[in-house]
């Protein structure tokens, strides 16, 4: 977008995106490579948990399903002790700042996992929306379409194959806001188009074409 607005609006030439695969991802290393430049810290395996977030992991629940918590600030803590009636978590210096909390991360982890484990997915949803508490449940592909959310965004759309009849799947993200998303076709059958190229950009006759397929030079969809 960038170049587009220095060739149409500062008069330019536009640019070349430059951007590698791997380098989205990089970005999001977050303080990766300040830690190793400034303290020669290289970071290993940790699973779950993150110097950034304490309590964090993925915590089961009464009923089997998975709760995500990551909690990187203290009013966020706050809110946490408030869900879990732990008021005198507030007054613990081991949990006073983010670095004492992540000094004490396995013992306050398994706290919260205690907790976690012995409430439903409901009973902790209410508690953790009262107090204003960010989470998130794992997600299976049976959660994403019963949620009324991803209807709503429209991110599962439905497609006519010839094949196997109508099926869901993905929608199309991005969108521009205001347009109206086209409908997704199906795959095309194996030369299903190929008649139709030869005739529109070579100028092949209707004999030429079926003479060709007849001496299997090209192949035709079983509609053509």
């Amino acid at each position: 977008m960038m170049a587009l607005y220095e060739r149409d609006v500062r008069g330019g030439q536009g640019r070349h995106v430059d951007l590698a695969l791997y380098e989205s991802i990089f970005r999001f290393s977050e303080a990766l490579t300040a830690a190793y430049d400034r303290l020669g810290e290289v970071r290993q395996r940790q699973a779950n948990v993150t110097p950034a977030a304490a309590p964090g992991e993925h915590f089961e629940t009464k009923d089997g399903r998975f709760l995500v918590l990551a909690v990187a600030n203290t009013p966020m803590f706050h809110r946490l002790c408030s869900a879990m009636d732990e008021s005198s978590w507030l007054n613990d210096p081991r949990y006073a700042t983010p670095e004492a909390r992540w000094r004490h991360i396995s013992d306050l982890n398994e706290r919260v996992r205690c907790w976690v484990n012995s409430k439903s997915v409901s009973e902790l949803q209410e508690r953790l929306d009262q107090a204003g508490v960010a989470y998130s449940l794992v997600y299976s592909i049976e959660d994403i379409f019963a949620d009324p959310h991803f209807a709503v965004r429209g991110n599962i759309v439905t497609v006519d194959s010839p094949r196997i009849g109508p099926m869901k799947m993905q929608g199309v993200v991005p969108r521009f806001v205001g347009v109206e998303p086209r409908p997704i076709s199906p795959a095309p059958e194996l030369g299903q188009h190929t008649a139709d190229v030869l005739r529109s950009m070579l100028g092949l006759s209707d004999d030429t074409v079926r003479a060709l397929a007849e001496r299997q030079i090209i192949g035709l969809s079983h509609d053509r």
